[in-house]
């Protein structure tokens, strides 16, 4: 089992900050950011114990 590090969340992080601001630079509103990121909440599958 593989332990994220805190470089590898940083790291993950920075991507996701990056790849917002491509998106608004491309005219994307807020709105329509955070609308991307619920539709791909809801399709996560989560495993319960």
């Amino acid at each position: 089992m593989k332990t994220n590090t805190v470089t590898d969340r940083e790291e993950l992080d920075s991507e996701w900050v990056e790849l917002i601001k491509q998106a608004k630079e491309l005219g994307l509103t807020k709105e329509e950011i955070k609308g991307f990121f619920y539709r791909k909440e809801d399709q996560m599958v989560v495993y319960k114990k």
